[in-house]
C-alpha cells in the first residue's frame, strides 16, 4: 500500500521553562498544546502534543498545501485550505516516495527559527526521520531556544522530472516549488507559534543543501535571512535543459507505463498524470535499475527556463543571485560514499561518463587523471597514506574525483563568486571527524556530520536513519560545539556568539588569497585552515564545466 499525505511540516516548539535541560515528564501530566493560526478565513485550531522527555511542544504533520495528486500531480503546489480545527500528533507519512507536502514538524519556541530541508539524492527522504528534539534542547541549554520546521516535498519522478513532457508542462523541479511553498506558510503562520518570519534561517545537508543554494539563483528571494548548507552546492548535480537533457529516460518512462500512445488520455502526459500511483513509482524504480541510467541524475533539479533560467554556474558567474548571509560545507571524504569499491582502471572512465548528462572529452578526462593521480596517497580518503584498505587504488582516485566534482568544487565556486560580487557574511567548514559504525574505507563521508548538527551523536543515543550508533563522549562534545555554532548562526546570522561559551573564532571567508578562511570540524581540534587544498585539481574542473556539468544540446569544446 502506498500513502499519499499532504505536504507538510513538522513544528516543535518548546514551552517556557526554567529548568532547560531535557527530562523525562509523563505527557499524561501536561496539557496539549494548542495554537490559533489567524491567517485564515476565519480562525483555525492546532492543536499538538507534548513531549515529556524534552519539555517540547510539538506540531506534526501540519499541512501546508494541497495533496498533489489527481489533477494536481505534476502541478505547482497549492496553498492548504484550512476548514476545521486539526490535531497534529503524528508524522505524516513518508510519500510515495514522491512527495509529502506536510511541514512535518515544529519543534521549539522562540523568535528564531531555522527550517530544515532534508538529504536523499532527489529520490528518498522524509521529514520524520530527522528528530530536531536535541538541536532545540541544547538551544534551551544555552538560552537561545530557537523553533525548528522539518519540511517535506515531492522527489523522484513527481518532484524532479526530466524531459519534453515535463518541459511542456511547467513540471520541472516541483520540490523546489514545494520548498518555497512552505517557506512562504513559515512566514505567514510562524507568528502564531511564537516566531519571527524576518528572522528564518535555512538548513539543509545534501539534497536540502542543493535545494537552498539553487533558491539562491532568484536575485529577490526573500524568504529567509540566512542559510547553513551542508555537503551541496547550486553544480552539485550535473544539470541540463529540462526538455532535451535526459529525453531518452523520459521515452523510456513513457514506454514502461504504456503512455506512448495512450488511448485513455489526451497526451502521453496526462497519461503519465493519471496513472495509479504505485505504478508510476514502479516505472521510476525500473528507470534507477537500468543500467543506462542507474548512477545517472535523470531525477534531478533541472534548466527550466524559470526557478533555473540557465547554467548555475554561469548565474553564478554573472553575480545573479541573492546575496544572502550563509555557511556552506563540507565532510572530509564527499565522494567514497557514491564510489563502488569494485572501480579498477578499466571502469574509472565509464563511472565519469554515467554520472554526467553528456560524456566529457576524452581528452579532458586524461586530463583529469594527470591531476588526480592514481597515488593512494593522494586519493580518498584524504590522509591515509598508502592505505589501499584491500582496494584497487582506482578507488581513492575515483572517490577524490567525485567528491571534488560533485562538492568541494561547487562549494568553492559559490563561495568564491559570492565574495567577489560583494557578500561579506559568509563562513565555511570542512567536518573530519571520524564517524562510528562505518567501514574504514569510507573515512569521514558524505552526510556523517548530519547527526552531530542535530545532536544525535552521543553515547545511548546515536542515529538508526544513519545506522550510527557508537558514539563517544567526544563526538557528543564536538556535536555540542556545532549546534552551538549553528545556533549562534540562527541567531546572530555569525556563527561567533558575543557572549555565552566561548567558541574558537570562525573568521568569515573571502576569495583573497590571504582570507580563505575555513574551519575544521573535529574533536580537540576546531581550528581555522586555508580552503586552497587541491586548487590545481578543480582549476580543471572550473576551466571545463560545461563538460562536466551540463549541457546535452550544445556543442562544448576544451576552454
Amino acid at each position: 500500500m502506498i500513502l499519499l499525505p499532504l505536504l507538510s511540516l513538522p513544528l516543535a516548539f518548546t514551552p517556557p521553562i526554567t529548568d532547560l535541560s531535557p527530562r523525562k515528564v509523563p505527557s499524561t501530566q501536561h496539557d496539549d498544546p494548542t495554537v490559533t493560526l489567524t491567517n485564515c478565513e476565519y480562525p483555525i485550531t492546532l492543536t499538538g502534543k507534548y513531549d515529556g522527555s524534552f519539555n517540547q511542544d510539538l506540531y506534526l504533520g501540519v499541512p501546508y498545501a494541497q495533496p498533489p495528486i489527481g489533477s494536481k500531480r505534476f502541478r505547482t503546489p497549492e496553498p492548504y485550505v484550512y476548514t476545521e480545527d486539526l490535531q497534529v500528533t503524528e508524522h505524516a507519512p513518508a510519500c510515495l516516495q514522491v512527495p509529502n507536502t506536510t511541514a512535518d514538524g515544529i519543534y521549539g519556541m522562540s523568535e528564531d527559527l531555522v527550517v530544515y530541508i532534508h538529504g536523499g539524492s532527489f529520490i528518498e527522504g522524509t521529514a520524520s526521520i530527522y528528530n530536531a528534539s536535541w538541536l532545540v534542547a541544547r538551544s534551551q541549554e544555552i538560552d537561545k531556544p530557537v523553533i525548528t520546521v522539518v519540511a517535506n516535498f515531492r522527489l523522484g519522478v513527481i518532484g524532479f522530472g526530466y524531459g519534453s513532457g515535463f518541459a511542456e508542462n511547467n513540471a520541472a523541479n516541483l520540490a523546489l516549488r514545494d520548498n518555497i511553498a512552505a517557506l512562504r506558510w513559515v512566514g505567514e503562520h510562524i507568528e502564531a507559534f511564537g516566531g519571527d518570519p524576518q528572522k528564518v534561517t535555512v538548513l539543509g545537508g545534501s539534497l536540502g543543501a542543493v535545494a537552498i543554494s539553487l533558491l539562491y539563483l532568484n536575485p529577490e528571494f526573500d524568504l529567509f535571512r540566512s542559510a547553513i548548507m551542508s555537503s551541496g552546492a547550486q553544480n552539485s548535480p550535473p544539470m541540463g535543459p529540462t526538455d532535451s537533457t535526459w529525453e531518452d529516460s523520459y521515452q523510456r518512462l513513457l514506454e514502461i507505463t504504456n503512455c506512448t500512445l495512450p488511448d485513455h488520455a489526451e497526451t502521453a502526459f496526462e497519461c503519465l498524470r493519471c496513472l495509479p500511483a504505485e505504478v508510476l513509482l514502479e516505472a521510476q524504480f525500473a528507470l534507477q535499475a537500468d543500467p543506462r541510467w542507474s548512477t545517472s541524475f535523470i531525477f534531478a533539479p533541472s534548466i527550466d527556463g524559470d526557478l533555473i533560467p540557465k547554467s548555475p554556474f554561469e548565474l553564478l558567474e554573472e553575480g545573479r543571485f541573492a546575496k544572502i548571509p550563509f555557511i556552506a560545507g563540507n565532510v572530509k571524504d564527499e565522494g567514497t560514499y557514491f564510489t563502488s569499491p569494485q572501480v579498477n582502471s578499466s571502469s574509472l572512465f565509464a563511472v565519469l561518463n554515467a554520472i554526467e548528462p553528456v560524456d566529457p572529452a576524452e581528452m579532458l578526462l586524461e586530463k583529469l587523471v594527470k591531476v588526480y593521480t592514481d597515488n593512494p596517497a593522494l586519493g580518498s580518503p584524504f590522509d591515509t597514506a598508502n592505505e589501499t584498505f584491500g582496494l584497487d587504488p582506482r578507488f581513492k582516485q575515483s572517490a577524490a574525483i567525485f567528491g571534488d566534482v560533485a562538492f568541494q568544487g561547487p562549494r568553492r565556486h559559490f563561495l568564491r563568486s559570492a565574495s567577489r560580487y560583494g557578500l561579506e557574511d559568509i563562513w565555511t567548514y570542512q567536518f573530519e571527524q571520524i564517524s562510528p559504525d562505518r567501514p574504514a574505507y569510507l573515512g569521514v563521508s558524505h552526510a556523517t556530520d548530519v547527526p552531530y548538527f542535530f545532536g544525535r551523536a552521543r553515547p545511548g543515543v546515536g542515529d538508526p536513519h544513519y545506522l550510527q550508533f557508537n558514539y563517544t563522549e567526544e563526538d557528543h562534545e564536538l556535536s555540542n560545539a556545532i549546534m552551538d555554532y549553528w545556533i549562534n548562526f540562527i541567531y546572530y546570522t555569525d556563527p561567533n556568539s558575543p557572549s555565552g561559551k566561548p567558541l574558537p573564532e570562525w573568521p568569515r571567508y573571502d576569495s583573497s588569497d590571504s582570507g580563505r578562511n575555513m574551519l575544521k570540524l573535529k574533536y580537540g581540534d576546531i581550528g581555522v585552515i586555508t580552503d586552497d587544498y587541491r586548487e590545481e585539481n578543480m582549476d580543471v574542473i572550473y576551466r571545463n564545466y560545461r563538460q562536466f556539468n551540463y549541457k546535452r544540446d550544445v556543442n562544448v569544446d576544451l576552454l
